[in-house]
């Protein structure tokens, strides 16, 4: 399979992290219990189309676009 960027998944769709390119960003995320493996959806996006909101573990987060644009996955 090949990855993709979580920006290019559609309100509702899911995938499964495959990496994380900022490792600033990949040690937030483990504080919060978020690292490559987990699935994950896009929730959708701010008017402005920032910041995006995804779903972990059943629950919702906020990231800056920015951010967002460091984590890889895999559609499922």
């Amino acid at each position: 399979m090949q990855d993709n960027a979580l920006l290019s998944l559609h309100r509702g769709e899911q995938g499964r992290i495959t990496r994380i390119d900022a490792p600033e960003l990949e040690m937030a995320l483990l504080k919060m219990g978020i690292c490559v493996g987990d699935q994950v959806s896009f929730a959708g996006a701010a008017p402005l189309n920032d910041p995006v909101s995804i779903r972990v573990h059943r629950t919702k987060l906020l990231m800056r676009r920015e951010d967002a644009s460091h984590i890889w996955i895999n559609r499922e």
